[in-house]
């Protein structure tokens, strides 16, 4: 099963009220949560990030898409209107080679000709596999549920 938009609810049987809850993981990181891992940050302290191509400025993050089955952050939604009126792409954060915060700035090693040709996302049509597959298949990568990422040993 693809990626879906975040749909505002909890795995069920948590108990858990989906938006007052879903509030907190987007806010600001603030001095209370002195004793949580510094490099956790808020998803909304990306959006408005620009994204830097290997060859120039490209876009800037304005929002996300998520996976509400397993949680994972599947693709930054890049608003390039600066450059193509009305076009947002979408960039896996596989393809991210670095984030600086105090620049606000994602990088990416990909080309702004492969990001301006990629297929343009919108949001009223349904995205699953297969709008998945062109996607990675436009930047020749493999599928993230083609080859699960190895694991780490300590």
């Amino acid at each position: 099963m693809g990626p879906r938009v975040l749909s505002g609810t909890y795995p069920a049987g948590t108990g858990v009220d989906p938006y007052d809850s879903y509030q907190g993981y987007l806010r600001a990181p603030s001095n209370r949560d002195g004793d949580r891992d510094p490099h956790l940050r808020s998803c909304n302290s990306v959006r408005g990030h620009h994204l830097v191509a290997s060859d120039g400025e490209i876009g800037h993050v304005q929002g996300f898409l998520v996976d509400d089955a397993t949680w994972s952050i599947r693709y930054l939604i890049v608003n390039t209107s600066n450059w193509w009126i009305g076009h947002q792409v979408l960039v896996s954060p596989e393809w991210i080679d670095s984030l600086n915060w105090p620049n606000a700035t994602v990088t990416v090693g990909l080309k702004r000709e492969q990001i301006k040709n990629s297929p343009p996302y919108d949001a009223s049509q349904p995205f699953g596999r297969e709008s998945e597959g062109l996607l990675y298949g436009h930047y020749s990568r493999s599928g993230y549920w083609r080859d699960p990422p190895a694991r780490r040993v300590a």
